[in-house]
């Protein structure tokens, strides 16, 4: 496609979901985005290079136009294994959730536990999220509670199932 006002060929760009071939406008042509396993890769208008072609939300793939792979339970999209930071489309790797997060269905970032609860890495449940050593709490992660007079309780495994304060044994003497 081109502006009302183009009259020369260099001034074409490559529609949607695709890119160009030459690497700076349509003159040479335009290869489409893969859609092989009908996960559509998608590009903006005028992309000029086949790393243009992301692969949509809670789908990851290499910048080299090929088929994009569904992000699993337990991890998020990112486009860098060295930080924690969900990328909603274009992510190229999937990793694991990080501690005090979980995914069910890697369809978007991790989702934090309950501030006073933990789960291990990488955890698919919410009920992963678990209440610490002498905490209490129901096994739908809701909050924690200490046990009354710094009582001791083992803490919740996983999966979680509810612990209440009378399970709290007193501390030795």
């Amino acid at each position: 496609t081109a502006p009302a006002s183009a009259t020369l060929a260099t001034a074409c760009a490559c529609p949607a979901n695709t890119y160009a071939t030459d690497g700076a406008n349509a003159v040479a042509g335009c290869t489409a985005c893969d859609n092989t396993t009908g996960v559509q890769r998608a590009s903006v208008v005028g992309s000029i290079a086949i790393t243009g072609c992301l692969c949509p939300a809670n789908y990851y793939g290499a910048l080299d136009n090929t088929a994009c792979i569904k992000v699993d339970a337990g991890k998020q999209g990112q486009t860098s294994a060295g930080d924690s930071t969900h990328v909603p489309v274009g992510a190229t790797l999937q990793v694991d959730c990080v501690a005090g997060k979980y995914s069910t269905a890697g369809n978007g970032p991790c989702t934090d536990c309950h501030g006073t609860r933990t789960s291990a890495v990488g955890s698919t449940l919410i009920t992963d999220c678990l209440c610490a050593a002498n905490f209490y709490g129901d096994a739908a992660n809701g909050v924690c509670t200490a046990c009354p007079n710094s009582g001791i309780l083992a803490a919740q495994t996983a999966p979680a199932s509810a612990t209440l304060a009378t399970a709290c044994a007193c501390p030795a003497n």
